[in-house]
């Protein structure tokens, strides 16, 4: 094709040649390929929140900033799963994770990032130390042999009432004078600064903005740095005036209930209301008389554990303890009963029940599918309400869905939604009622998205 255009080409040029002897020499010119450069992602920086231990309930955070709009990712080695991170704002991706019984992360772990645009990608390891220096609550440092700066105190003064826009924060830091403070929250703002008001003591405000998050036990760190050394010290105290304690909710198996299942899956969530917070570290589980904190998995958020084997025929007990971070203690306890012919529903009982997500688990941000099972033909009534600790809106409840599915022949059903606000922390409570033949049967889930 292209041989007969160029051969086309050649006698248009000689005719036109002997038609006007005079014309200029043509020829013609090869065809060059466009190429569309794609965008090389960009890691400007890789960091992680320095922890106190690294034992099952501690909660990793990691941040990067880079490349906005790219697919962000967090891998760790020895967990299976690549963590997703979420942009938190224009090109800063925010990640958390908290540490499982079955994972053996040290100091010396290796954790890289990743970002991604179409086919390129960028990564980074995490070079920072994950252990801070010192214990909880105290500061740590870096420099020379010996560090000359140091942080004593690290507090808001005073608590506020309420975390909504327009609230200002204050925070007073003690150390060492003549140094540059400041203070980072994390997903809210970065090495805001703080000014030496007489000597070795500093202030920094800050001053809350509509759609701004604030998730229980957020991470607030002050840095202090002179001549090249440089000490942190994590915030140990709760934002709020909070003197209520936190309580213990939907318990799965519910209360008097039978499970569903011989090894069923033991969970519930936390809720400290307008207050500080769960502290993770705190909460502690007994299940048939025994401790079984280190075996389950535990976040500022929900608990659940799963016993290693199927459970005879009788009634369990669960107990939970556990304080806010302003040491508020709480605690709960109920129970409920495995039988074995109940625990396969009867043919003719009306089935309702939820196959995925787990209850009282996490999902990623974005839309949400819940699939299950129901009898053939069942309608299924389905509510979901989101409460969020995105400030402004925090413990305001918004319906995000309200709609009536019907099941198919196999029994099956399922449906999607997404929050309109998209914060870590938000809470979906979903309320399915069955119907089927003057047979009515009803469900909780909830579900906390990371």
């Amino acid at each position: 094709m292209r041989g007969r255009w160029q051969r086309a080409l050649g006698a248009t040029i000689l005719a036109g040649g002997l038609i006007g002897l005079t014309a200029p020499e043509a020829r013609a010119q090869p065809l060059v390929p466009m190429l569309v450069a794609q965008a090389v992602p960009q890691i400007d920086t890789f960091s992680a929140e320095p922890v106190n231990d690294l034992s099952p309930g501690t909660e990793l955070i990691f941040t990067v900033e880079g490349s906005p709009g790219s697919k962000a990712t967090i891998s760790i080695a020895g967990v299976t799963t690549k963590l997703p991170m979420r942009e938190i704002e224009s090109g800063t991706y925010e990640a958390r994770y908290t540490i499982k019984r079955r994972d053996k992360i040290t100091g010396t772990t290796a954790i890289r990032a990743t970002l991604r645009k179409g086919k390129r990608t960028a990564t980074a390891r995490l070079s920072a130390p994950l252990l801070d220096t010192a214990q909880s609550g105290s500061p740590s440092g870096s420099g020379g042999g010996n560090t000359t700066v140091s942080i004593d105190r690290f507090a808001i003064d005073p608590p506020v009432d309420r975390l909504e826009p327009g609230t200002e924060l204050v925070f007073k830091l003690n150390g060492t004078p003549q140094a540059r403070a400041s203070f980072t929250i994390a997903g809210v703002v970065t090495n805001q600064a703080m000014s030496e008001v007489s000597p070795g003591a500093y202030e920094g405000r800050y001053t809350i903005r509509r759609n701004d998050n604030f998730p229980p036990g957020v991470a607030i760190t002050a840095t202090l740095e002179s001549q090249g050394q440089t000490a942190r010290y994590r915030l140990q105290q709760g934002l709020i005036n909070d003197d209520q304690p936190p309580t213990v909710q939907n318990p799965s198996p519910a209360n008097n209930g039978v499970a569903s299942s011989l090894r069923p899956l033991i969970s519930a969530v936390f809720d400290d209301g307008r207050g500080s917070g769960v502290d993770p570290k705190s909460v502690r589980i007994r299940f048939d008389g025994q401790d079984v904190t280190s075996d389950a998995t535990i976040t500022a958020n929900f608990f659940n554990y799963q016993p290693p084997r199927n459970l005879a025929q009788g009634t369990y007990r669960v107990e939970v303890d556990l304080k806010d971070l302003s040491g508020n203690p709480g605690g709960s306890s109920w129970q409920f009963q495995i039988n074995r012919q109940a625990a396969v529903p009867q043919p003719q009982q009306l089935l309702l029940q939820v196959t995925s997500p787990a209850n009282n688990s996490q999902v990623p941000a974005g839309a949400v599918t819940v699939r299950g099972k129901s009898s053939p033909g069942a309608t299924i009534a389905v509510n979901v309400q989101a409460t969020t600790s995105l400030v402004g809106l925090f413990g305001v409840n918004q319906q995000v869905l309200d709609q009536t599915i019907q099941a198919d022949a196999q029994g099956n059903f399922s449906f999607q939604f997404r929050s309109p606000i998209s914060a870590a922390g938000t809470r979906y409570e979903i309320n399915l009622t069955a119907n089927k033949n003057g047979q009515s049967r009803q469900q909780k889930l909830i579900l906390i998205q990371q």
